[in-house]
């Protein structure tokens, strides 16, 4: 049970984490295997995300993590960006 309720968190961070770094993409690929990989994580998305609405002291467990995974994720994802975008102008400097 215990395994089960920390993969439906864990799942639901993940997709969480997964859908705000979309927007960093340059390509997406949808084929087969994708969808058939969303289809079955469907079910364990939708537990973690049923399990941090409905238990509140959980919801202070989730905050922690949130602080913990996704805020540095974030961080790193902004500071790539913006030392992409410093090279680009480097570059365009040059020439």
């Amino acid at each position: 049970v215990v395994f089960i309720f920390f993969l439906t968190l864990v799942s639901y961070f993940a997709f969480r984490i997964r859908h705000s770094s979309k927007r960093w993409h340059v390509k997406s690929k949808e084929g087969l295997f994708t969808m058939i990989g969303s289809v079955l994580a469907l079910p364990i998305v939708n537990a973690g995300r049923w399990l941090s609405q409905k238990f509140s002291s959980i919801n202070v467990l989730v905050l922690i993590l949130d602080f913990i995974i996704e805020t540095p994720f974030k961080f790193l994802l902004n500071f790539s960006n913006q030392f992409i975008l410093f090279l680009k102008e480097k570059t365009e400097e040059l020439r």
